[in-house]
C-alpha cells in the first residue's frame, strides 16, 4: 500500500501515514520553503482537484476548466517536488513518462484522440507558470482547429556548434564531471 500525508499539529512539519491509496509523496515542511507550492498542496488533499491517476512517484489530474486546451487535457507531475526537469531525479523522470504514456493510451481509447502534444517549460526564461515540473498531455485531432508548435524562433545565437557543445557536456555528465541530478 502506499502512504499519504498528515500534518503534525505539535510540529507543523508533514510526515507518511499507511492508506488504502497507492499514493506516496515526500512532502515538504514549512521550513523547506516548498509549501507555496500549488502542485504540492493538492498533493495533500485528495478533493483539491480533479485527479485522473495516483501513482507512488507520479499523478495526473485535469487542469482548471478556464485553462484547459482541449477536452481531456491532462497535467502529469512527478510526486516528490522537483521545480523543473534540471532538478528531477532520474527514477522520477521515468515515472512521469510511464505515467504520460497511460494518459496518452487513455486518451486514444476514450476520446479517440489519436495524437497529444506534451508541453512542459522549465526553468528560468521558459515562460514557467508553476514551480514544480509538469506536462500537459494535449489530446489532438485531426483537423481540430489547434495549433501548439511556435511560430517563431528564438533570437539567441551561439558562435560554436550546439550538437558538438551538448555532446561533450552530455559526456562530462555521464563521466560525473557537470553537476546535476541523476537518480
Amino acid at each position: 500500500m502506499g502512504r499519504a500525508c498528515r500534518r503534525s499539529v505539535k510540529t507543523g512539519s508533514y510526515w507518511s501515514v499507511s492508506t488504502s491509496t497507492r499514493f506516496h509523496r515526500s512532502v515538504p515542511t514549512r521550513q523547506d520553503g516548498w509549501m507555496s507550492c500549488v502542485f504540492c498542496s493538492l498533493l495533500l488533499d485528495a478533493t483539491s482537484a480533479d485527479w485522473v491517476a495516483k501513482e507512488e512517484h507520479a499523478a495526473a489530474f485535469l487542469p482548471l476548466p478556464s485553462s484547459s486546451l482541449a477536452p481531456g487535457h491532462t497535467l502529469v507531475i512527478p510526486t516528490a517536488h522537483a521545480s523543473g526537469v534540471h532538478e528531477a531525479g532520474s527514477s522520477s523522470l521515468m515515472a512521469t513518462m510511464a505515467l504520460i504514456q497511460k494518459v496518452s493510451l487513455a486518451l486514444r481509447a476514450t476520446l479517440g484522440a489519436p495524437g497529444v502534444n506534451l508541453l512542459s517549460a522549465s526553468g528560468p526564461g521558459s515562460e514557467q507558470s508553476v514551480p514544480h515540473l509538469h506536462f500537459h498531455v494535449v489530446p489532438r485531432w485531426e483537423d481540430d482547429g489547434f495549433t501548439t508548435w511556435p511560430s517563431q524562433r528564438s533570437l539567441k545565437k551561439v558562435s560554436a556548434s550546439p550538437a558538438r557543445l551538448l555532446a561533450d557536456a552530455i559526456r562530462e555528465f555521464d563521466a560525473g564531471a557537470v553537476s546535476g541530478t541523476r537518480g
